[in-house]
């Protein structure tokens, strides 16, 4: 299970995790600086997983911090047959 850990500053290689209007966006924090932080997407309506962005460092903070991972995706289903 993904629980809260409790941290404030998100460090390089943590997950944190954005819900908003009804959906869940989940982004590991690559680098960060007093006012800017690269993350790349875990998974992100609407964004490939792996794409980064520089998102203020205020709205990062205010993310929930993960102490693990996001639950495995199901495997994807085979066509062949």
């Amino acid at each position: 299970m993904v629980q809260y850990d409790g941290a404030m500053e998100p460090a390089p290689g943590r997950l944190v995790r954005r819900v908003a209007l009804g959906t869940e966006a989940i982004y590991r924090v690559i680098e960060a600086s007093r006012d800017t932080v690269e993350v790349e997407v875990v998974r992100a309506p609407g964004l490939p997983a792996g794409r980064r962005l520089k998102l203020a460092a205020r709205d990062v903070r205010a993310m929930q911090v993960l102490e693990s991972g996001p639950p495995a995706s199901p495997p994807a289903r085979s066509e062949t047959g």
